[in-house]
C-alpha cells in the first residue's frame, strides 16, 4: 500500500461559500462544504468562535464541525484508494465522496469478456451474434491499443468512425474494395460498439452520457432484397447433381430454406425429433421463438431423401462457407445470371458495380426467397409471420414492396399479348 501525498485546504470563494481544496499527483477538486461563511469571522481554516454566518445565522460551531467531518470523509476515501494501490481521477474521487459506488477499475478487455458472458447467460446471444461483437472487439483495438476505460471519450468514438473511413480510403480502390470498409458496414459497427457503450454506462464504468451524446452518422444505401424467383428456385430445385454429392447436399438444404423460411442456424441444425406429422416444430436461435411450420410438398420431398440417413440429425453437417460458396456454384450451375446491381458508399463515394445473381447468392437469400415468393402468391401477410416468426408487419414492408413489384410484373404480361 502506497500513500498518496495530497493537500487539503479549506477557502472562501467570492461569493462567500465554503470550499475545500483538494491537490493530489496531477490532479486537483474543490469539495463543497455546503455553508456561506462571513470573512470577517473567518481565520483561513475555521470560523471564528461564537461568530454566525449567513442568511441563517448559522453558528460557528456547525459550520467548524461539517468541516472536519468533511476532511474525515476525505482522508477515508484516499485511504479507500490507498487499500487497492490506486491513485483516483477527479471523478473517482467526487464519486466516491458523494457516497455513490464506485465501481472497482477493470479493463476494457475485461469488459467486452463480462458483456459477452453476460449476454450469452441473460440474453442467450447466438454464436453470429458473439462473433460480431468479437470482431468490433478486435477492430476497436486495432484503431486503439492499450487505450484504458477511463479515456473513452468523444474524441475517441469519433476517430473509430474516421479510421475506418481512413482504411477503406487508402487501402480500396473504386474497382477492388475487399480490403476497406464501406459505410453500411461501419454503421453496423458502431450499432454494436453503442450497445457496448451503453452496457458500459448502466454498469457505472464510463459515464452514461458518452454513450447517449454520441450519434455517429455515415452515409449509406439501402440493400437490395436478393432473392430467388420461383422459376429460379426450380431450375435450381431440377438441377441434376447425381455425380456432385457434397453440392447435392447444399442444394438441397439451401432449397429446404427457400420451402420453409428457415435460417441456416436452425434449418442446419434440425432435429428429426423436431418433424411431428406435417409440421415442424422450432425455436428459432437467433430470436428464441416458437413457430410451427407446415410442410409442404417440396421441403416433404427434400426430407424423405434424408430419411434416417445422419441419426438424430435431418441434414449431413456443413459449415456455413462450405454452404455459401456451395450455393453460389449451384447458381453459376443453374444459370442463374440476371444481371444484379449493387450500390454502397465508401466514404462519399458511391460505387456501383453489376454482377451476375450467383455471385451474390448465400444463405440469407433462402429465406427470403420464401417470403417474397408466398407474399406474391397471394398468401396473407399475418400467415407469412405465423411460419417466420416475425413480430410486425414493418419487417415484412422490404418484402411486400419486392413481392409488389412482382405482381405488377405479371401483369404487364397480359399487355404483351
Amino acid at each position: 500500500m502506497t500513500p498518496i501525498r495530497r493537500s487539503v485546504t479549506s477557502y472562501l470563494r467570492q461569493n462567500k461559500y465554503l470550499y475545500i481544496r483538494i491537490g493530489w499527483e496531477s490532479y486537483e477538486l474543490n469539495y463543497s462544504v455546503g455553508y456561506q461563511v462571513n470573512p470577517d469571522a473567518w481565520t483561513g481554516e475555521f470560523c471564528v468562535k461564537n461568530s454566525v454566518h449567513g442568511k441563517k445565522n448559522m453558528p460557528a460551531s456547525v459550520i467548524n464541525r461539517a468541516i472536519v467531518t468533511a476532511t474525515m470523509k476525505i482522508e477515508n476515501a484516499f485511504a479507500y484508494f490507498e487499500a487497492r494501490d490506486e491513485v483516483p481521477d477527479k471523478d473517482e474521487l467526487s464519486l466516491r465522496l458523494s457516497g455513490k459506488v464506485v465501481r472497482e477499475k477493470i479493463t476494457l478487455e475485461a469488459a467486452w469478456a463480462t458483456y459477452i458472458r453476460e449476454g450469452c447467460s441473460q440474453r442467450q446471444w447466438a454464436h453470429n451474434t458473439v462473433r460480431s461483437i468479437r470482431q468490433v472487439q478486435k477492430l476497436f483495438d486495432k484503431i486503439h491499443p492499450d487505450i484504458k476505460v477511463k479515456s473513452i471519450n468523444a474524441k475517441v468514438l469519433q476517430q473509430f468512425v474516421e479510421r475506418q473511413q481512413y482504411m477503406r480510403v487508402s487501402e480500396a480502390t473504386a474497382s477492388s474494395n475487399k480490403n476497406g470498409y464501406a459505410n453500411n458496414v461501419i454503421s453496423k459497427n458502431c450499432a454494436i460498439l453503442k450497445r457496448f457503450l451503453k452496457w458500459m454506462g448502466a454498469n457505472n464504468y464510463i459515464d452514461p452520457a458518452i454513450e447517449r451524446d454520441w450519434h455517429p452518422h455515415v452515409k449509406s444505401i439501402e440493400k437490395p432484397v436478393i432473392f430467388l424467383t420461383w422459376d429460379e428456385l426450380m431450375k435450381i430445385y431440377e438441377l441434376d447433381l447425381s455425380d456432385k454429392t457434397t453440392l447435392a447436399e447444399v442444394r438441397d438444404l439451401f432449397c429446404f430454406m427457400c420451402f420453409t423460411s428457415l435460417r441456416f442456424s436452425d434449418a442446419s441444425q434440425l432435429k428429426v425429433s423436431q418433424i411431428v406429422g406435417d409440421s415442424i416444430y422450432v425455436t428459432t436461435q437467433k430470436t428464441a421463438r416458437n413457430i410451427v411450420i407446415d410442410i409442404n410438398r417440396y421441403s416433404s420431398e427434400i426430407l424423405s431423401r434424408y430419411s434416417g440417413k445422419h441419426g438424430e440429425r435431418v441434414f449431413p453437417y456443413h459449415n456455413c462457407k462450405t454452404v455459401n460458396d456451395g450455393i453460389k456454384k449451384i447458381g453459376k450451375l443453374a444459370g442463374i445470371n440476371s444481371p444484379i446491381v449493387i450500390q454502397q458508399y465508401y466514404g462519399s463515394d458511391r460505387i456501383i458495380r453489376t454482377c451476375p445473381k450467383y455471385e451474390v447468392l448465400s444463405t440469407h437469400c433462402g429465406r427470403r426467397t420464401f417470403v417474397c415468393n408466398a407474399l406474391s402468391m397471394g398468401i396473407p401477410a399475418h400467415v407469412v409471420m405465423k411460419w417466420t416468426g416475425h413480430r410486425d408487419m414493418a419487417a415484412l414492408k422490404p418484402y411486400i414492396d419486392v413481392a409488389d413489384d412482382i405482381r405488377r410484373s405479371e401483369m404487364d404480361k397480359f399487355n404483351e399479348r
